[in-house]
């Protein structure tokens, strides 16, 4: 596995958030040690995009199959109404 290092920002109950040098956060399961400032090494975690939200791999699939859809359909559109009329 890939390991990470990182300085946590924020602690809650059960979880840490800790941002990495190129500031990409995760969020960490929280050991009792941790503190607010510690740099810690950590293999897994959840990706959060800058404005705290979980990054979905549901909604990056869902963009770009409507977008190939709207390409589709407006390439047939004025494709076939040229072609045929």
């Amino acid at each position: 596995m890939l390991k990470k290092t990182g300085i946590v920002i924020d602690l809650k109950k059960k979880t840490a958030i800790v941002m990495l040098k190129n500031f990409d956060f995760y969020e960490v399961k929280r050991k009792p040690s941790m503190l607010v400032g510690q740099t810690i090494i950590f293999s897994s975690g959840r990706f959060y995009n800058y404005n705290g939200k979980r990054e979905s791999k549901v909604l990056k699939v869902i963009g770009f199959t409507a977008t190939f859809l709207i390409i589709i359909l407006f390439i047939i559109y004025f494709y076939l109404e040229y072609k045929y009329f």
